[in-house]
């Protein structure tokens, strides 16, 4: 398995590293460590996390932070669709 960060992520991790580089530094570095543990978590079971209202569209929270991972598995690949923040209003 590998992880495939689609376009629809551009935007997403931008807000990620502005986040946590600006507006909250003081968590930058916990997050960034949350974020890698989460991709090798992701990469080591991808099918334990429960899927959306969207089928075949899946959520993982990255613990400690605001975001999730909303991903959807395709053959050998996980493709990364959004890296969320979860105080949005809106649904993705």
């Amino acid at each position: 398995m590998k992880i495939r960060y689609l376009p629809s992520t551009k935007a997403d991790s931008q807000w990620f590293r502005y986040y946590y580089d600006s507006v909250f530094s003081e968590g930058g570095l916990k997050a960034k460590k949350q974020f890698l543990k989460c991709e090798k978590l992701l990469l080591a079971h991808p099918h334990i996390w429960s899927e959306t209202e969207i089928v075949w569209v899946r959520k993982l929270n990255i613990p400690k932070t605001c975001f999730s991972f909303i991903y959807r598995i395709s053959h050998d690949t996980i493709e990364v669709l959004r890296l969320w923040d979860n105080r949005k209003a809106r649904k993705f």
